[in-house]
């Protein structure tokens, strides 16, 4: 934030007190950063480049993850504020919400877009590739669940690489800007794995086999796989139940 003797890159307040898009309807930017593994926002009055505000959705850690997954800091020329949302239920959603009503923009004023530090299917580096979003779905609604699925996205990462790895937010928003950019995992092998695409044919088959021997049930199972270096045929657990 700028000092007092300096001036504001954001709105001034109106003399009535009032904030100063209360009047006025705004416009919303949010740009999915892979570089930086975060959701970047940026409200503008409607009709010209006068910004509101903007903010930052970050990844979030610690003892409290993933309750707290991801961390919310918006800038006006009023302070900055702070919150936070989970990957669970509701709360990524809630915290949309409270962003709609913070800063009220209207559905055809919402732009999203997708910045990558390398060619990226149809996005350049550098260059924001503008999302085409939903004409079925509202925008606000559509924000919240890709918020959400970007929580996910970043639980399972930390899954795979552990809460300290700097890499999170980045693998998250790659692959959250992979399914966003409608691209298929082999676009995109050379630069990310697809941590979470499904196997194109199962690890294993399993086939049971019961028998009842003198009031007892033995299950024997037995795979097959071409990636597991087990025998063919070899049983890999075998349970009983009374």
């Amino acid at each position: 934030m700028s000092s007092s003797g300096e001036q504001s890159e954001f709105a001034a307040p109106a003399s009535d007190g009032q904030a100063p898009w209360a009047a006025e309807p705004l416009r919303l930017s949010v740009t999915l950063d892979i570089a930086g593994g975060c959701f970047r926002f940026e409200w503008h009055r409607a009709g010209s480049e006068e910004r509101v505000a903007r903010g930052r959705l970050s990844t979030g850690g610690g003892f409290l993850f993933p309750l707290f997954a991801l961390e919310w800091e918006v800038e006006t020329d009023s302070g900055t504020e702070r919150d936070r949302c989970g990957t669970r239920g509701t709360s990524a959603r809630a915290l949309v919400n409270r962003l709609r009503k913070r800063f009220p923009v209207p559905d055809d004023r919402v732009q999203a877009s997708v910045l990558s530090d390398t060619d990226f299917g149809p996005a350049k580096a550098g260059a924001a590739h503008t999302i085409s979003l939903p004409p079925s779905e509202p925008p606000w609604k559509w924000l919240g669940r890709e918020v959400q699925r970007f929580g996910r996205f970043l639980e399972m990462v930390t899954e795979d690489m552990g809460s300290e790895s700097p890499e999170r937010g980045r693998t998250a928003a790659r692959s959250l800007a992979r399914s966003c950019l409608g691209l298929p995992a082999e676009a995109v092998a050379g630069v990310t794995p697809n941590l979470f695409s499904l196997p194109a044919e199962p690890a294993l088959q399993l086939r049971v086999t019961v028998e009842t021997i003198q009031g007892f049930t033995s299950a024997t199972g037995r795979t097959r796989s071409a990636s597991v270096r087990w025998p063919p045929g070899a049983s890999v657990a075998r349970g009983a139940m009374s």
